[in-house]
Parts: structure tokens; sequence; C-alpha cells
């Protein structure tokens, strides 16, 4: 009896919400898998049985996904002519093809691995943008405070600023979940990225807009923190082309003006404060420091403020060891010179 792919995707997805794994994990599956599906759909390939699925089908899919594929299709801010996708994001389609075929290949579905011997492309290290202090300044300054929909927004980009929350873990957070008088937010594991249970800390002045959104819209405790004017969920897309706008008005150049970029900038003004990358990568969520250490790679800034809090030298004290200077030779020739230069080489 043969299995179609269509058939396949559903009975994975099902048997992922079974093992309890998170809406946003389960829909990157499935995104991934629909994507695949339609590319074999558009190119006439039979997906009716699954065992058709071979290894050359998929390596067509992925030098398409490598030179073919046009950017940011669908995405709602960024729009690209520019084909080829970046090895992360193929690398992510990879794993995510490959937890699928595993799974058929557990129930028996299938014979043989068809990513077997397809290895990952080698990734550039990602370059994080951030703001300086000024373009963070003048983005919050931007949103029309008075108004619901620019209180909201500026609220948000002021707990971003303060802890570097997703914008989708934010947007679930409810009521409840806010912690006025400790000052914290909880990111539940059924949103966060990765399960896991998160405690993130907010400034006062967050704090007491957070209280003053609560006020205004009279929400309970089981209701959304964020919501959009008409009493909904807010969506992260929205948000998004809201702060691009911002960015637009305040007239910030040469940097990227998304909710992503804030969270970089929290995250790198954190360890250039003093804060550790152990510590960031529990607040950031990340599930290894393999990410969190991408930040003190790329930044100088703090790698060299790193070093400077962690100086050998900053425990001696130079006093006591004793100052000397290189005496001074009046006829200091340069035969002398090039003698001196050679003995150190």
């Amino acid at each position: 009896m043969s299995l179609s792919l269509s058939k396949a995707i559903e009975m994975f997805v099902r048997h992922k919400k079974i093992e309890r794994r998170s809406p946003k994990t389960i829909k990157t599956y499935y995104d991934d898998l629909i994507r695949f599906q339609n590319y074999l759909n558009e190119n006439n390939i039979e997906t009716s049985d699954i065992k058709n699925l071979d290894k050359n089908i998929v390596l067509h899919y992925f030098e398409y996904l490598t030179f073919k594929k046009k950017k940011w299709t669908g995405h709602p801010t960024n729009i690209s002519n520019e084909c080829g996708l970046k090895a992360k994001t193929i690398n992510n389609v990879r794993r995510n093809l490959g937890v699928f075929f595993n799974y058929l290949l557990a129930e028996e579905c299938i014979e043989k691995f068809p990513l077997v011997n397809i290895k990952p492309q080698p990734e550039d290290i990602e370059e994080f943008e951030v703001f300086t202090t000024d373009q963070l300044m003048a983005l919050l300054s931007e949103p029309n405070k008075h108004t619901f929909s620019g209180f909201r927004d500026y609220t948000i980009m002021l707990i971003m600023s303060d802890n570097g929350i997703r914008t989708n873990e934010l947007f679930n957070v409810r009521v409840k979940d806010v912690d006025l008088q400790n000052k914290h937010i909880i990111v539940q594991s059924g949103i966060a990225k990765g399960n896991k249970k998160r405690y993130l800390p907010i400034s006062d002045i967050a704090a007491n807009c957070i209280k003053e959104l609560i006020h205004y819209c009279r929400l309970n405790e089981e209701d959304y923190l964020i919501l959009n004017q008409f009493g909904g969920k807010y969506s992260s897309n929205t948000f998004a082309k809201n702060v691009k706008k911002y960015g637009e008005l305040s007239g910030i150049k040469n940097v990227r003006v998304s909710p992503h970029t804030i969270r970089h900038t929290f995250a790198t003004q954190y360890l250039l404060n003093g804060g550790d990358t152990i510590s960031l990568q529990l607040i950031l969520g990340h599930n290894s420091q393999d990410m969190t250490a991408r930040y003190v790679h790329y930044n100088k800034m703090i790698l060299a403020s790193i070093l400077n809090r962690n100086s050998l030298l900053n425990g001696i004290d130079l006093i006591k060891v004793g100052k000397s200077k290189i005496k001074k030779i009046d006829n200091f020739s340069e035969r002398s010179r090039m003698a001196i230069l050679n003995r150190i080489v």
C-alpha cells in the first residue's frame, strides 16, 4: 500500500503534537515540508508514493534553494530579487527534512534515508547589526505615546531593550505572567523557543508602562498582555512593519531597523556592561552557547571590554613593581637601531 507525501506530512505533524512539541516548532516543520511538497508539485515530481522520494530528488531541491530560490519571498517587510538562500537557512531545512525522514524510517514507510551523505553547508559567521544609543533613542521617540497603538509599540520596544525577548514570545505572554512587584516577565515553556521556562527582568520604566497598558485596556489575568486595536492578539508581522516605519520617520540609516535588531542591541550592550555569556544564554533562551558566543566573536568592542575586565595586569600593583623607561641615547645611529631589530627578529 502506497503512502502519499501529503498523508505522510499529516501523520508526522500528528506525531509531533502527541510528543507535545511547541506550536512554533510544529509550524516550522510543517512550513518546510509544505514548501518541499510545493516544489515537487511545481516540477511535476510524483508525490503519490513517499518511497519514490530518493536522494537525487532531495539534492535537486537543495540546489534550487542554494541558487534559484528568491530571498525573502512572502516576508512582510523585506523585498528582494536576489536568488539563493543563506547556508544557515538551508541547513535548517535539511535538519527538519531529516527529522521527517527519520520518522518515516522508524515507521517503515520508507526503506532508505534520502539525506544520506548530504552534509550541511558551511555557514558564514553571522554579522549582528545593532543600534547605537542615539539610534535607539530616536526609535523610542518616534511612536505617538498619546495614542494606544503608539504607546503599546513604545512599551514593546522598552521591554525588548530590557531583556531581548522575542516578539512571538512576548505577544503570547498573558497578564498573569507579569510580576510588576518583582519586575519580571515569565515566558512559559509552552511559548518559549526550546520549551524552557524563563524569567526575564524589566526596568522600572517598562514596568510602569506595562501597568498603564493593563489599566487602559482593562485586562484580566488570562488576557494577552499585548493586543491590537481590536482587542485581539498583536501580530509580529504588524509590529515589524511599524518598527520599520518608525525607523524611516526617525531617519535611521545604515542598519536594518527591525525587532531582531533591538534584540541584538540588548545582547551586545549586556556583554559590554559586564554581563557574562552564560547568563545571556539563559536570558535569550538559546539552547547552546554557540549562538551567544557569536556576539563576542563578531563585536570587537565586546572582546576588548571582556579582556580589559579580566586582564591579569588588573591585579598587579605596577607602582610597587616599579616603572622603567628606556635610556635616551642622543647619538642613536641607524646602524645601532637595525642591530637591535635584527636581534629581536
